[in-house]
């Protein structure tokens, strides 16, 4: 068996399509933001994710984040996001950060 983690780039297709749309909008607590997107969104949606991991593209009071999906021989199966840092808000507000 083989398990792998990359980092997201605009460059991921149809594979990992097809799995996060069989990952619900809210699964959890975790948000799926490509849930439900044609495949052109979708493509974009990398664009802007891509953007995200250095600062780009993002909204107001947000923090930089890296998406990661895993692989288990070549088959993705799941993915998540890392935050570069965390905030006051995330913290105290959602309850969410590094604490």
């Amino acid at each position: 068996m083989n398990i792998a983690l990359k980092q997201l780039s605009v460059d991921m297709g149809k594979p990992e399509y097809d799995m996060l749309q069989g990952i619900s909008a809210v699964e959890n607590g975790f948000t799926n933001p490509a849930y439900n997107l044609s495949y052109d969104e979708y493509k974009e949606w990398l664009r802007i994710t891509d953007n995200n991991s250095i600062g780009k593209d993002l909204p107001e009071g947000w923090i930089p984040f890296t998406t990661y999906f895993l692989y288990i021989d070549n088959i993705p199966v799941g993915y998540g996001r890392v935050r570069h840092s965390s905030s006051e808000y995330l913290e105290t507000v959602v309850g969410a950060g590094d604490l």
